[in-house]
């Protein structure tokens, strides 16, 4: 199709589309043809045509053009001009041009991607352009497009435009397989996406889909549920200023799953943009030429498709730590470098807007010519996730099952709601069930347990309200502990003080008091009353060495409990909370910095965390105003003694009498656990003995006990267990 024929009908299909950008195209070509010919024209009247023999200096030396020649290159291009604003008052921009306004590229550009499209277009210009080429080859070079499109005064200025860091390189437009500005006989090639763009596929380059996701401005999604203090308003806001003001960098950062590629959607949505998501998580170990290439058509198809580009994966790339232990992608200490000069390279002229999502702990934002603003998405908070679990569980399948009770059972991230909600009907379906609150529960703990796993523990002991042997006055602070978690709803957001305290305020507990008084049993006493999982924190797992490195570990050990709603337990827990101290050198400021942290994360923990201690007065004082329930844990009294070995002894063999066990009570002041270390090991004796757990062998027990925790005793336990208890040998 010529321009003489380009398409007269409505441009509203995929086919009109492609026809009317064919049109157009041909009308560009049609005019690059008539300048080729009277170039040609020119040049052979005076001998210089290359392809015919012509010799000299052709392209400083060549003739001016003829009257009728000048009348036929302005008639192509009036023909040419009148389809493209004909097109344009339809409602539709041919890709050529879009591409040139999208990318800031000029006119002298323009004639490039031209000349470069030419030969794989139409085939008479082969041998158009082999007239021009001193060998004879047929494929556009740069002396074509200088000599024939551009006066001779301009050669130089116009050369530049071909180097590899001005757009048409750094969009990969044109092809150089030198890597340098292309002398003048080199050829001008199109790359595969200039080609197929210009020709009216104007999706996304196949080359960059399997790394990226294009969700356009009229996408149909759910709507995002936005939290009280939503972001959106201000980021558009940002987004708006006018110039001068230099588009930013948008660090996104929060937990995993929590919505932060879908807030940047929603910003974009509400400007009328299209999202473009590239992961660059795979990059890890490249060498720079391949993730500045990467970056590169990034860069360039958010501006084809009027896309907020979006890149994920830069904190895994900056800080392998931020990566799961079991990824096997590779790292290099560099990685970190080289992606931010690469960013800082292809970002140096891009007018608009770029983010980065990054998971929460990540404060290592690049360091580039632009502002930056950092944006954090938490949790949402009850009301929020009640529309979430409203918006994606049918209530069809859920048998009465409502959303509040989800929402006060599990904080979910967006990103969970949906992929349990999706497998809870998978489930409800294969099974012909309905959804219940067992079938989302045991749905959301598997989803979370495995990425607490690395840096705590699972405890799977189950004790209950009739294993705890405690005071009363311990039990009715555990039940306060409880009462918190349960009605904090009511009392936050029906009572209004969420306005008032802020959404994120943390339930937190200190359980002090000698070894063995029942600490931990406690807490799983709490956890299992609430339906929670609980986590044991492995301080090795936490603590580092290394600046920086224990908060970012306790970062992710707070967001992962937060998603996990698990409580977790910090078990001697003054190795973290320990006093401030007065700075003196870099190991005091390191430590003061991580007490800060822990103390605001723990504040503002929507989990509940219990800290365990025996050494309550080596904590930090501004510890005391953040714990919500402070339980002391003292050493049980005779009653209480009484009661911790009847309970620990009416399932072994043996007769004890009622004064047997106020004996023990009234003679060895031992606390719970080492009761139950001495019936412990009394159980073994008698087994290996052949003996039942009478009197004498749990008290040789329990003076054993008092021999290990370094207390005064009479006699030698040891010699009078073997002296009553012989062991038997060969059984």
């Amino acid at each position: 199709m010529s321009w003489f024929s380009a398409p007269k009908k409505a441009v509203v299909g995929a086919a009109e589309q492609h026809e009317a950008a064919r049109g157009h195209l041909d009308a560009e070509l049609e005019y690059l043809r008539v300048v080729l010919n009277v170039a040609a024209r020119r040049l052979e009247r005076a001998g210089l045509l290359p392809g015919r023999g012509g010799g000299g200096d052709p392209f400083t030396r060549a003739p001016a053009p003829d009257p009728l020649e000048v009348d036929a290159i302005e008639d192509a291009a009036r023909h040419r001009d009148a389809l493209t604003a004909r097109l344009v008052r339809d409602g539709f921009e041919p890709p050529l041009s879009r591409l040139v306004r999208r990318l800031g590229l000029d006119e002298d550009d323009r004639r490039f991607l031209v000349v470069a499209l030419a030969s794989e277009l139409a085939a008479d210009f082969r041998g158009l352009f082999a007239l021009f080429d001193p060998r004879g080859r047929d494929v556009p070079t740069v002396a074509t497009a200088l000599s024939a499109l551009v006066p001779p005064a301009r050669w130089v200025a116009v050369r530049q435009r071909l180097d590899p860091l001005a757009p048409l390189g750094r969009y990969r437009l044109v092809e150089n397989e030198a890597g340098e500005i292309p002398g003048l006989h080199d050829p001008l090639r199109p790359s595969l996406r200039l080609l197929r763009f210009a020709s009216g596929e104007v999706g996304l380059d196949p080359a960059l889909a399997q790394r990226a996701q294009l969700i356009a401005s009229t996408a149909t999604r759910l709507p995002r549920i936005a939290t009280r203090d939503d972001p959106a308003p201000r980021l558009v806001a940002c987004l708006a200023l006018p110039p001068p003001a230099q588009p930013p960098l948008l660090v996104v950062r929060g937990p995993v799953g929590v919505g932060r590629a879908r807030l940047v959607e929603d910003v974009a949505h509400r400007r009328g943009q299209a999202t473009l998501v590239v992961d660059l998580t795979d990059l890890a170990g490249s060498p720079p030429e391949a993730v500045t290439r990467v970056l590169a058509e990034a860069i360039r198809e958010a501006r084809l498709q009027d896309a907020l580009l979006v890149l994920r994966g830069y904190a895994e790339l900056v800080a392998p730590e931020m990566r799961g232990e079991d990824d096997p992608r590779p790292h290099t200490s560099n990685s970190g470098r080289v992606l931010s000069l690469a960013l800082s390279d292809v970002l140096a002229d891009h007018p608009h807007a770029v983010a980065l999502t990054v998971p929460s702990g990540f404060d290592a934002a690049p360091e580039l010519r632009r502002p930056v603003l950092v944006v954090d998405v938490a949790l949402p908070d009850p009301v929020a996730t009640e529309a979430l679990w409203s918006q994606y569980l049918p209530s069809a399948l859920t048998a009465g099952l409502r959303s509040d009770a989800l929402a006060a059972a599990f904080r979910s991230s967006p990103g969970e709601v949906e992929a349990v909600s999706r497998e809870a009907v998978r489930r409800a379906t294969i099974e012909h069930c309905p959804i219940d609150l067992d079938m989302v529960r045991d749905l959301v703990k598997g989803a979370r347990r495995h990425r607490l796993r690395d840096i705590a523990t699972l405890v799977e002991r189950a004790y209950t309200w009739d294993d705890l042997i405690a005071r009363p006055e311990v039990k009715a602070q555990l039940d306060e502990l409880v009462a918190r978690h349960r009605n904090r709803r009511v009392v936050m957001e029906g009572w209004g003080l969420a306005r008032r305290f802020g959404e994120a305020v943390g339930i937190s507990a200190l359980f002090e008091g000698p070894p063995g008084t029942g600490k931990t049993m406690a807490a799983s006493v709490v956890a299992r009353e609430l339906g929670l999982d609980l986590f044991q924190v492995d301080l090795s797992k936490v603590m580092s060495k290394w600046v920086g490195e224990t908060e970012k570990h306790l970062a992710t050990l707070f967001d992962e409990a937060e998603r996990a709603h698990a409580l977790i337990l910090f078990d001697e827990a003054d190795s973290l909370f320990a006093k401030r101290t007065e700075v003196k050198d870099s190991h005091d400021r390191s430590a003061n910095l991580k007490v800060n942290y822990l103390l605001q994360r723990i504040e503002h923990f929507s989990g509940i965390a219990v800290l365990t201690t025996n050494l309550p007065e080596n904590f930090d004082e501004a510890l005391a105003r953040r714990v919500s329930v402070r339980v002391h844990f003292p050493k049980p009294d005779e009653a209480l003694r009484r009661t911790l070995w009847a309970s620990m002894l009416d399932t072994l063999p043996g007769a004890r009498s009622e004064a047997d066990l106020e004996q023990l009570a009234h003679t060895f002041e031992l606390s719970g656990g080492l009761i139950r270390n001495a019936v412990l090991r009394a159980a073994y004796m008698a087994a290996a003995r052949g003996v039942d757990v009478d009197y004498a062998l749990l008290e040789i027990a329990a003076r054993i006990e008092l021999r290990h925790q370094h207390m005064l005793m009479r006699g030698d336990p040891m010699k009078d267990l073997v002296e009553r208890y012989p062991m038997r040998r060969g059984s």
